[in-house]
């Protein structure tokens, strides 16, 4: 019996770690974020390495390893206020959150005026990183992107 349950247990585990996973967080009653990560393929992509550290993929700084090969990216990531629905910048964004487990709390939601300010962060248990987007009309951009622990503590934590 416990050898069925193990075997189930680890078929279960490579069915759902090859599928996207997809994660909503409401910041508000109008104000949702949506992510979406995948399994990162090295396959064809530009790797940049020093000291064996993977340090860029293609031509973009990687967030969220200690270094070594990601094993999933964040593919997608939507802000939905009201009917407005904004594409967030995503490149450069590896290992979000560990299989299922995510922390919505982390990520905060600052309006001011017209402009909502989006914070948060992302950790797979390991290299953690913080973002920052602004939405304001019909635009969107990703202001901070880091993994400076002094940024991260002092501004985000603030925030």
């Amino acid at each position: 019996m416990r050898r069925l349950f193990t075997i189930t247990l680890l078929t279960l585990s490579v069915q759902s770690y090859g599928q996207e996973k997809e994660v909503r967080v409401k910041l508000a009653d109008d104000v949702i974020l949506t992510f979406v990560k995948d399994v990162f393929d090295p396959k064809g992509k530009k790797i940049e390495r020093s000291d064996k550290l993977v340090i860029s993929i293609d031509n973009k700084l990687v967030f969220g390893t200690d270094g070594e090969m990601p094993r999933t990216y964040l593919k997608k990531g939507t802000l939905t206020i009201g009917t407005q629905i904004y594409d967030l910048q995503v490149d450069g964004m590896y290992n979000p959150w560990h299989q299922d487990y995510f922390n919505d709390r982390v990520f905060k939601l600052k309006i001011e005026g017209h402009k909502y300010k989006i914070i948060g962060g992302f950790s797979d248990g390991a290299g953690y990183y913080g973002v920052e987007w602004i939405a304001f009309g019909q635009g969107c951009t990703r202001t901070i992107l880091t993994d400076d622990e002094k940024i991260m503590f002092e501004y985000m934590e603030d925030k």
